[in-house]
């Protein structure tokens, strides 16, 4: 066996001292066994907490990326909306814009057409003009001309020219043209 303390070698043990290092001995093992079931425990506590943390980490990380995902669908269906929008006043804007050209043309082209009607208008004005100037002239020239000589009415012809007024003198010195 062991020696107990405080008794010289080869003597016999005091049997309380013996219980005493027998229990002291059983309150060392209680005492490593307690150390190494607070060390399992730490351990398992601590395990415990680790999973727990990634699995509170892993569930944080499912949420975000679930609001992630939402955040980009609500931004997709606001640019979607967005777009539309804008499509929209861009059409209304160019069909406005559409009929008002639709109409200046319209208002060009009456124009236009009115124009041509007034340019063939002033050359038949013009033509006419011309052609009254031209007989004006002719008229002119001719009364500038003597006249034919008439015959003395014969005996024949009496009485035939009575009551007929007789005709205006001519003026050679009046002209045909408008002033």
């Amino acid at each position: 066996m062991s020696e107990t303390y405080g008794n010289p070698p080869g003597a016999h043990p005091d049997p309380a001292q013996t219980l005493s290092a027998a229990f002291a001995r059983q309150i060392e093992v209680i005492v490593t066994t307690a150390e190494h079931a607070a060390s399992n425990l730490a351990h398992e506590v601590e395990d415990a907490a680790t999973k727990r943390a990634a699995e509170i980490i892993a569930e944080a990380e499912r949420d975000a990326a679930r609001v992630l995902e939402e955040a980009h669908r609500r931004s997709g269906d606001y640019l979607t909306a967005s777009r539309r929008r804008i499509d929209e006043f861009a059409a209304e804007r160019i069909r406005r814009l559409s009929e008002l050209t639709d109409g200046l043309i319209e208002v060009a082209e009456a124009i236009q057409q009115r124009n041509s009607q007034v340019e063939e208008i002033n050359r038949r004005l013009y033509g006419l003009i011309s052609r009254v100037g031209d007989a004006a002239e002719s008229v002119t020239r001719e009364a500038a001309q003597p006249g034919p000589q008439l015959e003395d009415p014969s005996p024949d012809h009496d009485g035939m020219l009575e009551g007929l007024p007789s005709p205006p003198a001519r003026r050679p010195d009046t002209e045909l043209h408008p002033s």
